[in-house]
């Protein structure tokens, strides 16, 4: 009888627990609660059309038979060629993310190269060229969400606003990597009317 009771006791300690750590977990770990379609205002995806952005359909061959690209996994190494992150900590190598990708494509190296990137929110947009060798960025968190790359960019601004906004200090100018591309792509997604170039690809090339 009294070990049923330590039982019973442990039981409901055991429960009490378990609902302390379901309380206690950060909004964005929590399982979804939404279900498809959702609303108007904020539709939510099915199972059958969530299929088409997962990995397998984002790196699906042109050969219907061929089956989808699976790229290995990239380890990050021990020491990284560039560390980004607020000026004056120990092995920072640059404070921006654009001045490290700069000197990466500045050794014209036909390795790959590792970028890494302190905990902390990035202002500002990021260009990577095509260039000889590869490239990784990755974040030294330990969560994805401790590094944030934002640019806030209003897709009915005019062209003069937009390479102000793009380019304030002139990093990118005659000799640097995104010259070309703050010269011409305002112009080309204005002439195509082409609202998405100026948003969808500010982030990288």
């Amino acid at each position: 009888m009294n070990t049923f009771s330590v039982s019973r006791l442990t039981l409901a300690l055991a429960f009490g627990v378990t609902l302390s750590a379901c309380s206690s977990t950060p909004a964005d770990q929590k399982p979804s609660t939404q279900a498809a379609p959702g609303t108007a205002s904020r539709p939510v995806l099915s199972a059958d059309e969530a299929k088409n952005f997962l990995p397998a359909s984002y790196f699906q061959s042109l050969n219907p038979n061929a089956a989808a690209w699976t790229p290995a996994a990239i380890a990050a190494p021990a020491q990284p060629d560039f560390v980004v992150g607020p000026a004056g900590t120990q092995g920072v190598t640059h404070t921006t993310i654009q001045a490290a990708v700069d000197a990466a494509i500045a050794r014209h190296s036909d390795r790959r190269q590792f970028i890494a990137i302190m905990p902390g929110e990035y202002t500002g947009t990021v260009y990577v060229p095509a260039a000889p060798g590869a490239l990784t960025l990755y974040g030294t968190g330990e969560k994805p969400l401790d590094v944030k790359i934002s640019q806030a960019i209003d897709s009915e601004m005019d062209v003069t606003s937009w390479r102000h906004l793009v380019n304030p200090a002139g990093k990118y100018m005659p000799g640097k990597t995104g010259v070309v591309y703050v010269r011409q792509l305002p112009e080309q997604a204005y002439r195509h009317r082409r609202r998405d170039v100026l948003c969808g690809l500010l982030v990288a090339e």
